[in-house]
């Protein structure tokens, strides 16, 4: 597909405004940098952990990011046990957010009277905070999460447990070869190494097993608003398009930012949500921009053009671009629905940018025709 709409962006360039792409480019790489630098990387591609069936890929890493956050893509088939055993972490922040599939993810704090758990299907969001015991379970036979993890490095866990790199040729997502079950038992030899990486076993914590239409636990889920947390403490969980949303029209273009975690969530070391699109018309002018923090952009629906530093790629479902603080990019959507998950290392970022010149908005798409300037 991209061969294609790359000629038909090509011929309709005088047209519609696209620059002139050429190939190979730069920023497209097979695996995460070793140093900060603007980059893409493309669904599938690169470097990778297995454990089991499951396969966690790392588009960002570590070093990638200059150590702001890492992000995570697991795939594996469903499962009848859960899919790491109950753990916590004292210093790594994570934010699960469910591309396609269903996974259940429980977490609990030390001072919350009861367990929390939510089952998020595609769309969903749910955020561990430190000190958070928490597990997780692949529900449906195709089941892919995303997790954003901030500080970054988190990988060295999964590369230090890992039961190999994984690569499929042809792009198989998850093995299928192997059944054996990753969440069986630790030895005091693994725990004690397991809290090097900031993995604390809970032995003694039993996930819930009583969720009804995809909750246990106080609040709303696919059935009424869902409020972001309330501080940085407190685990949380927002359904697809029920959190707060803010449409913005800047330039013309529609933009919704519909934040999952801000900085109150995460003491303003990472932001988090989903930015919904509407195409550039041949008459508007692509944004261009700035912002003083790490940024990333994982493709969910759509198509996106993305230009740094004068080269310019498309971007797929599951592609990802992370561009460096204070690097100037610019962005827009070729097809009529886009949208991406972004990830901003604190405040000050893109969502933030968007967010003053937003107003409340209730609905998962923008309005039916452009703004009048």
């Amino acid at each position: 597909m991209k061969s294609s709409v790359l000629n038909w962006a090509l011929s309709a360039s005088t047209v519609v405004g696209y620059p002139t792409l050429s190939k190979p480019s730069s920023l497209v790489v097979t695996e995460a940098p070793q140093s900060l630098r603007p980059y893409v990387i493309r669904r599938g591609d690169g470097l990778t952990s297995s454990m089991g069936n499951q396969v966690y890929r790392f588009p960002v890493t570590g070093n990638s990011s200059g150590g702001a956050f890492t992000i995570l893509q697991a795939n594996a088939p469903n499962s009848a046990s859960i899919g790491v055993l109950p753990h916590l972490h004292k210093l790594h922040y994570e934010n699960f957010y469910v591309n396609k599939g269903r996974a259940q993810l429980w977490a609990q704090t030390a001072d919350m009277d009861e367990q929390q758990t939510r089952v998020m299907q595609a769309g969903d969001y749910g955020c561990v905070p430190h000190n958070t015991k928490h597990a997780y379970q692949f529900e449906d036979p195709d089941t892919e999460f995303t997790v954003a993890i901030q500080p970054g490095g988190f990988e060295a866990l999964f590369l230090a447990i890992s039961g190999g790199e994984y690569k499929s040729i042809i792009g198989s997502e998850f093995i299928t070869e192997q059944k054996n079950d990753s969440s069986t038992g630790v030895t005091p030899e693994l725990a004690a190494m397991l809290e090097v990486y900031d993995s604390w076993i809970e032995p003694n914590f039993v996930p819930r097993q009583d969720s009804v239409n995809g909750i246990a636990g106080s609040g709303n889920w696919h059935n009424g608003s869902n409020e972001l947390a309330a501080d940085e403490f407190t685990p949380n969980f927002i359904a697809k398009n029920y959190g707060p949303k803010y449409l913005n029209s800047e330039g013309g273009i529609y933009t919704i930012i519909a934040p999952l975690a801000t900085g109150k969530q995460t003491a303003n070391n990472l932001t988090e949500g989903t930015m919904t699109l509407s195409k550039k018309l041949a008459n508007q002018t692509a944004p261009v921009t700035t912002v003083p923090v790490h940024t990333a952009f994982q493709m969910q629906e759509g198509q996106l053009l993305v230009t740094i530093g004068g080269e310019s790629e498309f971007l797929e479902t599951g592609d990802v671009v992370f561009v460096p603080g204070n690097t100037t990019f610019s962005y827009f959507s070729t097809v009529a629905f886009t949208q991406f998950l972004y990830v901003s290392a604190g405040v000050g970022g893109l969502d933030e940018q968007l967010l003053a010149n937003s107003v409340d908005w209730d609905y998962a798409t923008f309005p039916q025709y452009p703004p009048s300037n």
